[in-house]
């Protein structure tokens, strides 16, 4: 038996299962959508151009109006990243997504923004804010001191 670690918990889980976590955090506002969202696959032997790659395909068959605005290559932690924006179209919402994809050990894990057309300033703000201090954690790695949350800029704060 494995263990699955959560900031609240241990548990143990059965041999052979894969992490696909899917963790969302969301910005309580009445005028638009600003998630943060982090996901985990397993890498089963492809590197991580492919597995982007496939998920964009897969993308562009699903989202109504997908339109891949940029994938640029990165490093975190000095080692190989992608950063990727893309458009699409959720009922009658034109959202945006930022997203960086990187591999932690056997794992592709992605971390990223979504917010509507309203929320772009704060969005790219707090997409910023997650580029310039995202590392790696190894799972089995001693706990880190805690990062210090950041505030979220208003509106009128960015012009």
């Amino acid at each position: 038996m494995a263990t699955y670690d959560i900031d609240e918990a241990r548990l143990v889980v059965p041999e052979g299962w894969e992490d696909r976590t899917l963790n969302t955090l969301s910005y309580p506002e009445k005028d638009g959508t600003l998630k943060v969202v982090m996901t985990r696959q397993q890498v089963r032997g492809r590197p991580l151009g492919k597995i982007l790659d496939d998920l964009l395909v897969d993308m562009r068959r699903r989202l109504a109006g997908f339109e891949l605005v940029s994938r640029d290559e990165a490093l975190v932690d000095g080692q190989p990243a992608f950063v990727v924006a893309l458009r699409y179209r959720d009922e009658s919402a034109l959202l945006e997504q930022r997203t960086i994809w990187m591999m932690v050990g056997k794992k592709c894990v992605t971390v990223g923004v979504i917010s509507s057309e309203s929320k772009a300033p704060q969005a790219e703000a707090t997409f910023a804010k997650i580029r310039s201090t995202i590392s790696r954690r190894d799972r089995d790695a001693d706990e880190a001191p805690a990062i210090e949350a950041a505030s979220l800029p208003s509106a009128t704060q960015q012009n």
